[in-house]
Protein backbone atom coordinates (compact mmCIF):
# COMPACT_ATOMS: atom_id res chain seq x y z
CA UNK A 1 0.00 0.00 0.00
CA UNK A 2 1.48 3.25 -1.26
CA UNK A 3 0.93 5.88 1.89
CA UNK A 4 0.49 9.41 1.21
CA UNK A 5 1.69 11.99 4.12
CA UNK A 6 -1.42 13.58 3.58
CA UNK A 7 -4.86 11.99 4.99
CA UNK A 8 -7.06 11.29 2.05
CA UNK A 9 -10.78 9.24 2.19
CA UNK A 10 -12.30 8.60 -0.98
CA UNK A 11 -11.03 8.37 -4.85
CA UNK A 12 -10.04 12.45 -5.09
CA UNK A 13 -7.34 13.95 -3.62
CA UNK A 14 -6.05 16.46 -1.68
CA UNK A 15 -2.36 17.36 -2.06
CA UNK A 16 -0.09 18.68 0.68
CA UNK A 17 -0.36 21.80 -1.19
CA UNK A 18 -3.73 22.61 -1.34
CA UNK A 19 -3.45 23.82 -5.16
CA UNK A 20 -2.63 20.55 -6.04
CA UNK A 21 -5.18 17.98 -6.68
CA UNK A 22 -5.69 14.98 -8.67
CA UNK A 23 -8.79 13.10 -9.28
CA UNK A 24 -8.56 8.90 -9.79
CA UNK A 25 -11.89 7.35 -11.71
CA UNK A 26 -13.25 4.49 -11.20
CA UNK A 27 -12.31 4.52 -7.21
CA UNK A 28 -12.63 0.42 -7.15
CA UNK A 29 -12.21 -2.30 -9.30
CA UNK A 30 -10.33 -5.65 -9.43
CA UNK A 31 -6.41 -5.89 -10.98
CA UNK A 32 -6.06 -5.15 -14.75
CA UNK A 33 -8.81 -2.22 -14.07
CA UNK A 34 -7.92 1.14 -15.95
CA UNK A 35 -7.57 4.12 -13.55
CA UNK A 36 -7.83 7.44 -15.15
CA UNK A 37 -5.95 9.88 -13.44
CA UNK A 38 -6.56 13.80 -13.33
CA UNK A 39 -4.28 16.00 -12.22
CA UNK A 40 -4.43 19.73 -12.23
CA UNK A 41 -3.17 22.97 -10.98
CA UNK A 42 0.36 21.33 -10.55
CA UNK A 43 3.73 23.46 -11.38
CA UNK A 44 3.72 24.80 -14.63
CA UNK A 45 6.03 22.26 -16.64
CA UNK A 46 7.23 20.06 -14.25
CA UNK A 47 7.29 17.03 -14.32
CA UNK A 48 4.98 14.33 -12.40
CA UNK A 49 5.50 10.84 -11.41
CA UNK A 50 2.38 8.79 -11.10
CA UNK A 51 2.25 5.62 -9.20
CA UNK A 52 -0.31 3.31 -8.63
CA UNK A 53 -0.98 0.04 -6.85
CA UNK A 54 1.61 -2.45 -7.03
CA UNK A 55 3.96 -0.14 -8.68
CA UNK A 56 2.58 0.38 -12.04
CA UNK A 57 3.89 3.91 -12.91
CA UNK A 58 3.31 6.81 -15.29
CA UNK A 59 4.91 10.12 -16.37
CA UNK A 60 3.01 13.78 -17.09
CA UNK A 61 3.59 17.50 -17.08
CA UNK A 62 2.33 20.28 -14.92
CA UNK A 63 0.19 21.99 -14.84
CA UNK A 64 -2.82 19.86 -16.17
CA UNK A 65 -2.73 16.47 -16.75
CA UNK A 66 -4.62 13.41 -17.88
CA UNK A 67 -3.21 9.97 -18.11
CA UNK A 68 -4.30 6.15 -17.88
CA UNK A 69 -2.66 3.32 -15.37
CA UNK A 70 -4.09 -0.32 -15.01
CA UNK A 71 -4.29 -2.09 -11.42
CA UNK A 72 -0.97 -4.66 -10.76
CA UNK A 73 -2.27 -7.73 -9.57
CA UNK A 74 -2.19 -6.75 -6.03
CA UNK A 75 -4.28 -8.29 -2.90
CA UNK A 76 -7.84 -7.14 -2.44
CA UNK A 77 -7.02 -3.87 -0.46
CA UNK A 78 -6.77 0.16 -0.31
CA UNK A 79 -4.08 1.49 -2.11
CA UNK A 80 -3.28 5.19 -2.83
CA UNK A 81 -2.56 6.77 -6.59
CA UNK A 82 0.15 9.46 -5.91
CA UNK A 83 1.33 12.46 -8.20
CA UNK A 84 4.77 13.63 -7.10
CA UNK A 85 6.78 16.25 -8.77
CA UNK A 86 9.49 18.46 -7.06
CA UNK A 87 7.20 21.43 -5.66
CA UNK A 88 4.64 18.30 -4.00
CA UNK A 89 2.10 15.78 -4.64
CA UNK A 90 -1.26 15.05 -4.13
CA UNK A 91 -2.94 11.48 -3.74
CA UNK A 92 -5.97 9.41 -4.07
CA UNK A 93 -7.63 6.67 -2.38
CA UNK A 94 -9.33 4.14 -4.55
CA UNK A 95 -10.04 -0.18 -3.45
CA UNK A 96 -8.89 -2.80 -5.47
CA UNK A 97 -11.19 -5.90 -5.08
CA UNK A 98 -11.40 -9.17 -5.84
CA UNK A 99 -11.56 -10.76 -9.29
CA UNK A 100 -14.94 -12.50 -10.28
CA UNK A 101 -15.24 -15.48 -9.24
CA UNK A 102 -15.50 -18.18 -12.43
CA UNK A 103 -19.17 -20.06 -13.27
CA UNK A 104 -19.63 -22.92 -11.88
CA UNK A 105 -20.52 -25.61 -14.15
CA UNK A 106 -22.82 -28.89 -13.71
CA UNK A 107 -20.72 -31.96 -15.09
CA UNK A 108 -21.67 -33.21 -18.16
CA UNK A 109 -23.42 -37.03 -17.53
CA UNK A 110 -21.44 -40.11 -17.60
CA UNK A 111 -23.22 -42.61 -20.10
CA UNK A 112 -23.98 -45.91 -18.73
CA UNK A 113 -22.96 -44.75 -15.23
CA UNK A 114 -25.40 -45.78 -12.37
CA UNK A 115 -28.47 -43.90 -11.36
CA UNK A 116 -26.87 -41.97 -8.81
CA UNK A 117 -27.01 -37.87 -8.26
CA UNK A 118 -24.09 -36.27 -8.64
CA UNK A 119 -22.32 -34.47 -5.90
CA UNK A 120 -23.00 -30.91 -5.35
CA UNK A 121 -20.48 -28.63 -6.10
CA UNK A 122 -18.14 -26.89 -3.19
CA UNK A 123 -19.00 -23.26 -3.21
CA UNK A 124 -16.69 -21.22 -4.53
CA UNK A 125 -15.19 -18.96 -2.14
CA UNK A 126 -15.53 -15.09 -2.47
CA UNK A 127 -13.08 -12.90 -0.93
CA UNK A 128 -15.34 -10.07 0.90
CA UNK A 129 -14.33 -6.49 0.30
CA UNK A 130 -12.46 -4.88 3.01
CA UNK A 131 -13.83 -2.26 4.51
CA UNK A 132 -11.43 1.14 5.60
CA UNK A 133 -12.90 2.05 9.00
CA UNK A 134 -10.88 5.17 10.93
CA UNK A 135 -11.54 6.48 13.70
CA UNK A 136 -11.04 10.12 13.05
CA UNK A 137 -13.55 10.00 9.90
CA UNK A 138 -15.88 8.23 11.76
CA UNK A 139 -15.58 11.78 14.07
CA UNK A 140 -15.57 13.93 10.63
CA UNK A 141 -18.36 16.06 9.74
CA UNK A 142 -20.94 15.94 7.01
CA UNK A 143 -20.92 17.29 3.98
CA UNK A 144 -24.56 17.26 2.02
CA UNK A 145 -24.19 17.07 -1.75
CA UNK A 146 -25.85 19.90 -3.80
CA UNK A 147 -29.64 19.67 -4.08
CA UNK A 148 -30.57 19.52 -7.56
CA UNK A 149 -31.43 23.26 -7.99
CA UNK A 150 -27.66 23.35 -7.70
CA UNK A 151 -26.58 21.12 -10.36
CA UNK A 152 -26.51 23.99 -13.05
CA UNK A 153 -24.19 26.61 -12.64
CA UNK A 154 -23.47 29.65 -15.16
CA UNK A 155 -20.18 31.53 -16.00
CA UNK A 156 -20.78 35.52 -16.20
CA UNK A 157 -19.40 37.14 -18.94
CA UNK A 158 -16.33 38.32 -17.00
CA UNK A 159 -15.91 35.03 -16.30
CA UNK A 160 -16.77 34.89 -12.95
CA UNK A 161 -17.90 31.47 -11.20
CA UNK A 162 -19.68 31.09 -7.82
CA UNK A 163 -19.90 27.12 -6.84
CA UNK A 164 -22.27 25.79 -4.07
CA UNK A 165 -20.02 23.01 -3.14
CA UNK A 166 -22.21 21.29 -0.38
CA UNK A 167 -24.01 22.13 3.13
CA UNK A 168 -21.76 22.19 6.59
CA UNK A 169 -22.57 20.00 9.12
CA UNK A 170 -22.88 20.75 12.70
CA UNK A 171 -19.64 21.78 13.11
CA UNK A 172 -17.80 24.81 11.41
CA UNK A 173 -15.58 23.48 8.52
CA UNK A 174 -12.85 24.80 6.86
CA UNK A 175 -10.95 23.39 4.08
CA UNK A 176 -10.96 23.36 -0.08
CA UNK A 177 -12.93 22.84 -3.03
CA UNK A 178 -12.35 22.79 -6.74
CA UNK A 179 -13.60 20.98 -10.17
CA UNK A 180 -12.23 19.63 -13.19
CA UNK A 181 -14.53 19.02 -16.63
CA UNK A 182 -15.15 15.51 -17.60
CA UNK A 183 -14.51 15.50 -21.15
CA UNK A 184 -10.34 15.78 -21.52
CA UNK A 185 -9.07 18.33 -24.20
CA UNK A 186 -7.76 17.11 -27.85
CA UNK A 187 -5.04 15.70 -26.99
CA UNK A 188 -6.34 13.24 -24.10
CA UNK A 189 -4.14 14.62 -21.54
CA UNK A 190 -5.52 17.51 -19.78
CA UNK A 191 -9.08 18.72 -18.73
CA UNK A 192 -10.60 20.97 -21.39
CA UNK A 193 -11.59 22.80 -17.85
CA UNK A 194 -10.24 23.71 -14.76
CA UNK A 195 -11.44 25.26 -11.55
CA UNK A 196 -8.09 25.30 -9.04
CA UNK A 197 -8.67 24.00 -5.83
CA UNK A 198 -9.95 27.30 -3.51
CA UNK A 199 -9.95 27.54 0.55
CA UNK A 200 -13.03 27.98 2.02
CA UNK A 201 -14.79 28.78 5.80
CA UNK A 202 -18.38 27.87 6.41
CA UNK A 203 -20.47 28.30 9.56
CA UNK A 204 -22.44 25.60 10.85
CA UNK A 205 -25.13 24.49 8.85
CA UNK A 206 -24.05 26.99 6.25
CA UNK A 207 -23.53 26.69 2.37
CA UNK A 208 -19.55 25.99 1.51
CA UNK A 209 -19.73 28.71 -1.43
CA UNK A 210 -16.09 28.98 -3.34
CA UNK A 211 -15.63 31.60 -6.32
CA UNK A 212 -13.35 30.91 -9.38
CA UNK A 213 -12.78 33.17 -11.81
CA UNK A 214 -12.21 31.60 -15.61
CA UNK A 215 -9.57 33.18 -17.63
CA UNK A 216 -10.35 34.43 -21.09
CA UNK A 217 -8.55 31.71 -23.18
CA UNK A 218 -10.75 29.01 -20.99
CA UNK A 219 -13.90 31.03 -21.07
CA UNK A 220 -13.40 30.73 -25.23
CA UNK A 221 -13.10 26.91 -24.49
CA UNK A 222 -16.61 26.88 -22.50
CA UNK A 223 -18.59 29.63 -24.79
CA UNK A 224 -17.10 27.08 -28.02
CA UNK A 225 -18.82 23.94 -26.05
CA UNK A 226 -21.46 25.44 -24.97
CA UNK A 227 -21.87 23.51 -21.62
CA UNK A 228 -19.60 20.92 -19.89
CA UNK A 229 -20.26 18.47 -17.22
CA UNK A 230 -18.10 18.75 -13.97
CA UNK A 231 -16.94 17.05 -11.27
CA UNK A 232 -16.15 19.04 -7.98
CA UNK A 233 -14.48 17.67 -4.93
CA UNK A 234 -14.42 19.61 -1.49
CA UNK A 235 -11.64 18.50 1.66
CA UNK A 236 -13.03 19.62 4.29
CA UNK A 237 -11.96 19.26 7.74
CA UNK A 238 -13.96 19.72 11.20
CA UNK A 239 -12.47 20.61 14.82
CA UNK A 240 -11.12 17.32 15.60
CA UNK A 241 -8.41 17.38 12.26
CA UNK A 242 -10.45 15.17 10.82
CA UNK A 243 -10.22 14.72 6.81
CA UNK A 244 -13.42 14.05 4.80
CA UNK A 245 -13.45 14.31 0.66
CA UNK A 246 -16.47 14.50 -0.96
CA UNK A 247 -16.68 14.31 -5.08
CA UNK A 248 -19.93 15.87 -7.02
CA UNK A 249 -21.22 16.64 -10.37
CA UNK A 250 -22.54 19.92 -12.09
CA UNK A 251 -22.89 21.23 -15.33
CA UNK A 252 -21.02 24.73 -16.50
CA UNK A 253 -22.88 26.56 -18.82
CA UNK A 254 -21.22 29.08 -21.05
CA UNK A 255 -22.07 33.14 -20.65
CA UNK A 256 -25.25 34.02 -22.12
CA UNK A 257 -23.66 36.74 -24.22
CA UNK A 258 -20.19 34.69 -24.82
CA UNK A 259 -16.64 35.58 -24.49
CA UNK A 260 -16.42 38.22 -26.60
CA UNK A 261 -18.28 40.04 -24.22
CA UNK A 262 -15.53 39.65 -21.38
CA UNK A 263 -12.96 41.27 -23.78
CA UNK A 264 -13.74 44.42 -22.91
CA UNK A 265 -14.17 43.79 -18.84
Amino acid sequence: MFLAPCTVIAAAAWACTPAAVITVTPASGPPGTELHVEGSTFAPAEPVTITGPGGVQATATGPHFFVTIAIAEVAPEFYFVVARSAAGQASAAIEVTAPPAPPVMDPAPVPDAPAQQPAPAPPVAVLPSPQLVSAPALLAPAILRPTAAQQHVSASPSGLVELVCGRAGPGALTGTCGATSTRAAADGKRPLLALPARPFSARPGGSIRVRFHVARPLLRRLAAAHRLRMRGTVIAAGPLGAATTRTFGFTLRAPRRGPASAQGT
